[in-house]
């Protein structure tokens, strides 16, 4: 059920060729207070969006480096969706704050 490689599918749909998507890791998920992004080396700055359950931006942080760890203990617990940004690539997914 559902699609195993969600970023290789929206690629897809979007029409980005696939030789450019790197992988990254956002995690936990589900998180408490803290949430850690790390992006591919050939990244060299992104922008990341989180929104919430109305569409509402409730965190943004520009100039992501490789690894960045940040503090959402502000954030409600429930559903939230990312962006991650880059001149290269366009993440996104769904994040659950406990």
């Amino acid at each position: 059920y559902g699609i195993p490689d969600f970023q290789f599918a929206l690629n897809a749909a979007l029409n980005l060729p696939q030789n450019v998507i790197s992988t990254f890791g956002i995690f936990p998920n589900p998180f408490s207070n803290n949430l850690t992004v790390e992006l591919p080396k050939e990244i060299k700055l992104a922008k990341i969006s989180i929104f919430n359950e109305l569409g509402q931006v409730v965190f943004i942080k520009e100039n992501l480096v490789s690894s960045s760890k940040f503090d959402l203990n502000n954030l409600s617990s429930g559903f939230y969706t990312y962006k991650i940004e880059s001149q290269e690539n366009l993440y996104s997914g769904k994040l659950i704050k406990k």
